[in-house]
């Protein structure tokens, strides 16, 4: 009987030990809210157009100034004949990702643009075409936003514009882990001298996730 009374009480303490240890490992394993702030780096020396563009928790220190036209009518030719000036900036393996997909927090961002002169504004309206994007562990390519982003520029105003933006995660992506994530800018529009990509780390994007 006592031998009966032992092991009973052996596989009850081993079944609340069990127990308890999944418990603790749930915890432990309970996602917590993270930010992560990626820059639109250009990767290339001062002065120079051979642009290697990326999203790095970085800022590039290479001294790159951002290229691009200076816009009419030249920018706008291109634009509407279809082959516009698109530079993406896309998320490097490790730096960053992968990252769980919070989708209860929007994705806030700023795209900057700059007068070729480095020194006064530009004239007319500068436009920028966004577009976010995001691959998923299972290899499923997801366009998270696409919009529009403006800013009157004038000789008096500043030689950089910083467009700021902001956007919700889809649906179908809550709690999806994601390996890449990438920005896409369009600059375009009614303008002279303001063409130019502005980094500096002005450009940027936060991307909230769950680690």
């Amino acid at each position: 009987m006592a031998s009966k009374l032992r092991a009973t009480l052996l596989i009850a303490a081993l079944v609340a030990g069990t127990t308890a240890g999944a418990a603790e490992a749930a915890k432990k394993h309970t996602p917590k809210p993270i930010s992560t702030k990626f820059y639109l780096n250009g990767n290339a020396p001062a002065g120079k157009c051979t642009e290697s563009p990326s999203l790095s928790t970085k800022l590039d220190s290479s001294g790159s100034e951002g290229c691009g036209l200076e816009g009419l009518p030249l920018d706008e030719v291109f634009y509407q004949a279809g082959s516009p000036n698109t530079t993406t900036y896309a998320t490097t393996k490790h730096d960053g990702m992968p990252m769980v997909a919070d989708t209860k927090r929007k994705i806030t961002g700023q795209v900057g643009t700059s007068s070729w002169t480095g020194q006064v504004g530009g004239l007319g309206t500068v436009v920028v075409d966004l577009e976010v994007d995001a691959i998923t562990s299972t290899g499923q390519s997801v366009v998270i936003s696409t919009q529009t982003l403006k800013a009157n520029v004038t000789p008096a105003g500043p030689a950089a514009e910083n467009l700021p933006w902001s956007a919700a995660w889809p649906a179908s992506l809550a709690g999806k882990t994601l390996v890449s994530f990438s920005v896409s800018t369009t600059i375009h529009g009614d303008y002279i001298n303001q063409g130019a990509k502005h980094y500096q780390g002005d450009s940027f994007v936060i991307v909230p996730g769950l680690k």
